[in-house]
């Protein structure tokens, strides 16, 4: 039997159900702005579009997931949004401002290849995603680089194959992996 609480996801010390975060992404810009900084703004966005167009539920959705690093110290890393499918990562995503996705792209790429790396191998997310969106007027206007990891587990594999980006973001129906 579903438990018939609604899922809540969590945004700093804000929790939020899926309707309500919907609303305030709707209308962030009305009574003020539920995100202090653009790029929770940007990841709320991005989580409200996962559910929304991709079909992925609150439960699978993970913001702000702490990933332990490996190494003889325990470090975390932070992905930003994290989408899991039978309880194994699918999608690791990093956001960012529109104002700084270029300029921190080539860090936050390592970044996601430091989280993808730290997950074991029976567990590697199936893509990492670098991710930020923005509006001009009423159009929506989204960058984002995908990188199937699981046919280019290092950043070198990567780089040899020519920084593939498979150019879409996939689906909670099209789960490979």
């Amino acid at each position: 039997m579903q438990n018939s609480t609604p899922v809540q996801l969590v945004f700093g010390a804000v929790r939020f159900t899926y309707q309500k975060l919907r609303d305030q992404v709707a209308y962030c810009g009305e009574d003020g702005p539920p995100f202090p900084k653009e790029k929770e703004l940007v990841k709320a966005q991005l989580v409200v579009e996962l559910m929304d167009r991709y079909r992925y539920g609150p439960h699978d959705i993970r913001v702000d997931a702490l990933v332990a690093l490996k190494g003889p110290d325990l470090h975390y890393m932070e992905a930003d949004v994290l989408v899991e499918k039978a309880q194994k990562p699918f999608l690791a995503f990093l956001v960012e401002a529109p104002v700084l996705y270029k300029k921190n792209k080539d860090e936050n790429l390592l970044k996601l290849f430091a989280i993808g790396a730290s997950f074991p191998r029976k567990l590697f997310p199936s893509y990492l995603i670098y991710y930020t969106r923005w509006y001009k007027g009423e159009n929506l206007h989204r960058k984002f680089v995908c990188i199937d990891i699981k046919k280019y587990p290092t950043v070198f594999a990567w780089q040899k194959a020519g920084f593939p980006n498979t150019g879409y973001i996939p689906s909670s129906g099209s789960l490979k992996g």
